[in-house]
């Protein structure tokens, strides 16, 4: 999946093991896939080693039905069964943080200083780690959520306002045991958009870039 628009298929399970998956989704080094040929059980995969997926144990599905859509988390999987109008959570695994080590969480896009033009489109990209694991990062502008996610990569989609001049970004990643570090902060001067007349607030701006502060 390293191009997601051309994915390729480097290896795969027995089909008594693995089943005939519809739909796949996966976090961390663990997938979970839908299934038409199964319908008691959701195998769920070990693809640590990519090149050699290992089911390593059956989600049981009760009553059975053949899936058609999943999605996972670090620690939920998520299973809809369309003919029975079911959704199906099953925990695949319990992560416990006790240390009291807090994530960290850094925005890769915008960098601090970059120059976005107004009405654009951006995608927002915040890398985070933890000693355990990251349960959540959450994405701020101008200090207010915008969205949380709980699955990498930790993106959002974001039109730049259209009459905004500065934009603050930052991120909050959090752990599984609600530890959480002051979040990082981006500060961004806008463009006008192309072929709009520059107002004064951005004359001043760029005089202020090119001489500096006084």
């Amino acid at each position: 999946m390293s191009n997601p628009a051309n994915p390729v298929l480097i290896s795969s399970e027995a089909g008594n093991l693995g089943g005939a998956p519809v739909d796949i989704a996966f976090s961390g080094n663990t997938a979970i896939t839908a299934d038409h040929s199964l319908g008691r059980a959701v195998p769920v995969i070990s693809i640590a080693n990519p090149l050699q997926p290992n089911t390593v144990l059956y989600w049981t599905i009760s009553p059975p039905g053949f899936g058609s859509s999943i999605a996972m988390d670090a620690s939920y999987g998520y299973l809809i069964i369309p003919a029975l109008g079911l959704l199906r959570i099953f925990e695949y695994q319990n992560i416990v943080d006790t240390a009291g080590i807090p994530p960290t969480a850094q925005i890769s896009y915008p960098t601090l200083g970059t120059t976005l033009i107004q009405s654009s489109s951006i995608t927002i990209t915040v890398n985070a780690s933890d000693d355990v694991a990251v349960a959540s990062v959450s994405f701020l502008v101008n200090g207010q959520v915008l969205s949380t996610t709980t699955t990498q990569p930790y993106q959002l989609n974001y039109t730049v306002p259209k009459n905004a001049t500065t934009l603050t970004f930052s991120a909050i990643a959090t752990d599984y045991g609600n530890q959480r570090e002051p979040p990082p902060l981006c500060r961004c001067l806008l463009f006008p958009t192309p072929g709009q007349p520059s107002p004064a607030w951005f004359w001043t701006a760029m005089a202020t870039r090119s001489v500096g502060p006084r």
